[in-house]
């Protein structure tokens, strides 16, 4: 059907036009020959609907026009007019066809007759519980970019890709649809709206306002649909054109003119903030994908439009030529070397039925790669047996840059005061620097003994700060869930050596409790739980503060009893005696704790700062969490939150300085204990199991996937390009694992799982440190941010 038939109902210009009053479709379908069976969903610009032909019985998709009302512009939209008029002429398997015209009795009755698709990607997606296979995003991918390709040989860009408008039948077959927003584009071109297209799936030269654009913009978004199908979920879900810009940076680093020459003075340049992020992060946001996979959506998230992959190219790229490979004389199937993509499962089911089952052993038992791994893996540890060979040899436990001292490993054993232990290591470099030392040990159980004392009494003031709150809250009951728990972070190891000082190993050293601490913290723990009855109980029969705070100095020389029983007293004051390396002795009797702190450790840690990357939270702001803590009357635990790459730079500056730095990280994630090799890559999941982990740093943070589970201190870093790779990492388990006691930590791995390092202000930029002024953000005390280092 052509325009003019429409037009008979309005003109171009919407002004009505009178009708017949009765029967009358001219040459278009009348609508009532079709049973409308239910509503589909809605696009851009009109309800679509499922019906029935009703003579013969063939399943269509109704799209009905929107009419204007209004007297001005009363009529059919001219976007309407454009949408039937470009899908009556696009003629491809891979975009929906439109049959005819189908109209009812009334001007407003317009509707598209399309060929019926069972679902649209969008949905198809959300109600999904396994993620598209590799062999099935590629065959769309495929279809999407056959389909695009018609539209931009004919010169056609659609300015609204997103996986919603992406139909599918239950064959397989893609077909693009929602042609509302497209447009014909030719040379010279002229200006058009940059408001098109759904922000998540926007190109950055419409967010900046660029009016003069053509085919990449629909590059850009079919990028965008490749992440979202890669990972399961939005790729760049921003919920403003500023959020959505700062996504896109957090991704693919910020936009320069050396990379998108004139992107400055494109029209809201000066009014969009850049983040400073300098690094490219789609291969770690699409793990377990194949270099090509990463390559191609690099291509297609290029800034530059003029650079950025068009869909001929695109089409060509190797990532459609590597298994599972794409059969490019049938688009609807992606095969391996073993079977085809199988149709699409549209109807998922709540329970776990026994034909599912049965499906799922069959599919199981039909690949032979399958048993192999059966038979490998269920022999051994994953570390062990999926060990990706080529990550070990590309990170052998060589740094350009390594502090001059090693010391001696240290082991904390069956406990968790590994911040204790790294801190005390940090300290002890410079003393044995300074001394000419070849072996120090510090004391951690000098320091534990206080921390477990002062972490009681704090317990203990929460619950008299808390006597009013319900006792099933949940504030309550986090307090009551691990009092004394032998974890910690840095500004709590600060407030004990400032308060108690330090001490050498030999002047307070391990005893069976503090090598292995859960028997004597499981008794102070249900002593602490059963003072907060009382106080509780006490409280609530009307006893007054002096007589609470009475009974809590009892409580605490009980705990007091327990600790020196188990531990020993610890010194006031001790004789260091030691020989240097030259085989010289040396002696300093009768110091106090803090005196050797002072003098001979040398090292002010209240001029120091924590530093954390948390993408969920503002970064330049200073972060406290509420109830976090252990000395009373000491410094509220304080961090600054930074992108990890200024921690990363301010880290590596330190440690070419030849300084030791303090972190926290979740150390258990992709960790090989026998090579001592922390990386992403480094256990081979994908080849074993055939899948990868979606979950980027932020997300890990808010599912509770991962936080700060361990510290440990940088002794190395390898530098090539100006670029930090690796990482050297003194430990506390002892010798036996790793490289005799270190691990090597990759520069990909530290951008996901290290949470916090720790510096000296004078290491940093003013601006830096200037943040400490502000008023704390307060976090709540379950956040993963207060989470303890064992």
């Amino acid at each position: 059907m052509d325009t003019k038939t429409i037009a008979e109902y309005v003109d171009f210009s919407g002004k009505p036009v009178s009708l017949p009053d009765e029967g009358f479709t001219g040459d278009c379908l009348d609508v009532d020959d079709y049973e409308k069976i239910g509503r589909i969903g809605e696009g851009t610009f009109g309800i679509v609907y499922r019906a029935r032909h009703k003579k013969s019985k063939k399943l269509v998709a109704l799209k009905r026009m929107r009419v204007s009302s209004d007297k001005e512009s009363r009529g059919l939209p001219l976007s309407s007019f454009r949408e039937i008029a470009l899908l009556k002429q696009l003629k491809h398997r891979n975009i929906v066809n439109v049959i005819d015209i189908a109209v009812g009795h009334s001007a407003d009755s317009i509707f598209m007759v399309m060929d019926y698709c069972e679902c649209d990607l969008g949905t198809l997606l959300d109600n999904m519980i396994q993620p598209f296979t590799q062999a099935e995003v590629k065959s769309m991918m495929h279809q999407l970019l056959c389909g695009l390709e018609y539209c931009h040989n004919h010169f056609v860009i659609h300015r609204d890709l997103k996986l919603p408008n992406m139909l599918l039948t239950k064959s397989g077959e893609l077909k693009i649809a929602d042609f509302g927003l497209a447009r014909l584009f030719h040379e010279p071109r002229r200006p058009m709206t940059p408001q098109v297209a759904t922000l998540w799936y926007r190109a950055p030269e419409l967010i900046l306002g660029s009016t003069d654009y053509a085919a990449a913009i629909d590059m850009w978004s079919v990028g965008c649909i490749l992440g979202e199908l890669l990972i399961h979920r939005p790729f760049l879900p921003g919920n403003s054109e500023q959020e959505q810009m700062r996504l896109i940076c957090d991704m693919i680093g910020a936009p320069s003119e050396r990379i998108w020459p004139g992107f400055s003075s494109l029209p809201l340049a000066r009014s969009i903030r850049f983040t400073d992020n300098r690094y490219n992060n789609l291969k770690l946001a699409v793990r377990n994908v194949s270099t090509n996979t990463v390559m191609l959506l690099n291509a297609l998230l290029t800034y530059d439009p003029r650079r950025r992959i068009n869909v001929q190219r695109a089409l060509d790229h190797a990532y459609f030529f590597e298994l599972p490979a794409v059969n490019q004389n049938d688009t609807t199937t992606a095969t391996t070397t073993t079977s085809a993509m199988a149709p699409i499962d549209l109807k998922p089911t709540m329970d776990i039925t026994l034909k599912q089952l049965d499906s799922y052993k069959d599919e199981f038992d039909a690949d032979i790669k399958n048993r192999l791994a059966t038979l490998t893996i269920s022999r051994e540890a994953y570390g062990n047996a999926l060990e990706n060979r080529d990550v070990y040899l590309a990170h052998p436990p060589v740094f350009s840059n390594k502090l001059s001292i090693d010391a001696p490993i240290t082991n904390q054993k069956s406990s968790g005061r590994c911040w204790l232990f790294a801190g005390l290591n940090m300290l002890r470099q410079k003393m044995m620097k300074t001394y000419n030392l070849e072996e120090l040990e510090l004391s951690q159980p000098y320091l534990f003994f206080y921390d477990k004392l002062e972490k009681s009494n704090w317990f203990l003031e929460n619950v008299l700060k808390t006597l009013d709150e319900d006792l099933d809250g949940r504030v309550v009951q986090y307090l009551l869930k691990d009092p004394i728990g032998d974890g910690g972070q840095w500004d709590m190891f600060v407030a004990l050596i400032e308060k108690y000082g330090i001490v050498p190993k030999a002047a307070y050293p391990e005893t069976y409790h503090t090598s292995s601490s859960s028997a004597m913290d499981t008794l102070i723990t249900s002593k602490l739980r059963e003072y907060a009855r009382v106080l509780r109980n006490a409280h609530s029969k009307g006893g007054s503060e002096e007589e609470l705070r009475r009974l809590k100095r009892g409580m605490l020389e009980e705990v007091h009893r327990v600790m020196v029983i188990s531990l020993g007293h610890p010194p006031e004051k001790v004789t260091w005696a030691f020989y240097d390396k030259d085989k010289e002795y040396h002696e300093y009797r009768d110091i106090t704790p803090l005196e050797f702190y002072k003098e001979h450790v040398q090292h002010d840690c209240s001029q120091t700062v924590s530093l954390i990357n948390d993408p969920r939270n503002e970064y330049m702001k200073k972060y406290t969490v509420k109830y976090l803590g252990n000395v009373v009357g000491a410094e509220d635990v304080h961090y600054i939150n930074l992108p990890v790459g200024d921690l990363k730079h301010y880290a590596a500056e330190v440690i070419k300085s030849g300084r030791p730095v303090w972190f926290g990280c979740d150390v258990g994630k992709f960790l090989s204990r026998n090579k001592g090799l922390n990386d992403p890559e480094g256990i081979d999941f994908k080849t074993a199991f055939g899948f990868g982990f979606g979950l980027n740093k932020s997300e890990r943070l808010e599912y509770g996937e991962s936080l700060m589970t361990h510290a440990m201190v940088l002794t190395g870093v390898h530098i090539e390009d100006d670029k930090t790779v690796r990482w050297r990492v003194e430990n506390s388990w002892g010798e036996d694992y790793g490289n005799k006691g270190y691990l090597t930590m990759t520069d990909r791995w530290f951008d996901e799982f290290v949470y916090q390092i720790v510096l000296d202000k004078a290491d940093l930029p003013q601006k830096v440190v200037d943040v400490l002024d502000q008023d704390a953000v307060v976090l709540p005390p379950w956040d993963p941010m207060g989470a303890l280092a064992k």
